[in-house]
């Protein structure tokens, strides 16, 4: 069974994995359990690239990793959280980046962005990372994989969310006009008349 923090932190991972869907931002989701490393790779040419930079995002945007590359000389600059579990080789029109020793803060969706002389800021598709902090037993509870739980969490909340729609919009103005039919109409009086008739029997 997951922790709070892991129900969480799933929640949330769902809502922005529909988000980026969406937007047609995020192209492939990687689930990793805690400790575990991730790989991403980056391609762009020596020739066309001046910088290159790695970033993260969950709740704000994080910069994992910098490079910047000039005539004379090139620059690397690591985020201070992952300065001692980043690696980075390069390769032929590549860029290989490990990221070892995951927690679950490290959830997010991750993106390559590069810039040259001639392109700027151009962005590659996504990875949604997704770290469990605890190791599920198949064999115990509903032994449901976290991609249908992920999907089960996403559907079930789409629906919620309709349902409540269709209540406000169809069901409250229908219930409040059929209420206004069953009250009875109110009997008007002429009060001069009853006072001048009154004057007169007296």
């Amino acid at each position: 069974m997951m922790s709070g923090l892991n129900l969480i932190c799933a929640v949330y991972i769902c809502f922005l994995c529909h988000t980026v869907a969406d937007e047609g931002y995020a192209r492939q989701l990687v689930q990793k359990q805690k400790g575990d490393k991730v790989i991403f790779h980056c391609l762009a040419s020596n020739s066309e690239m001046e910088t290159l930079g790695l970033y993260m995002r969950l709740t704000t945007v994080v910069q994992v990793f910098n490079l910047y590359n000039s005539t004379n000389m090139t620059t690397i600059t690591l985020n201070e959280r992952f300065k001692s579990r980043l690696t980075f080789r390069n390769e032929i029109n590549k860029r290989i980046f490990t990221i070892g020793n995951l927690t679950i803060e490290d959830s997010g969706v991750y993106w390559c962005e590069y810039s040259g002389h001639k392109k700027k800021n151009i962005e590659q598709g996504a990875i949604l990372l997704f770290v469990n902090g605890e190791e599920c037993d198949q064999s115990r509870g509903l032994g449901m994989p976290m991609s249908l739980i992920l999907v089960s969490a996403v559907t079930a909340g789409s629906v919620l969310l309709l349902s409540l729609l269709i209540l406000f919009i169809w069901v409250i103005p229908r219930l409040k006009a059929w209420r206004a039919t069953m009250r009875p109409a109110p009997v008007k009086t002429n009060d001069v008349y009853e006072q001048m008739n009154n004057f007169r029997h007296a």
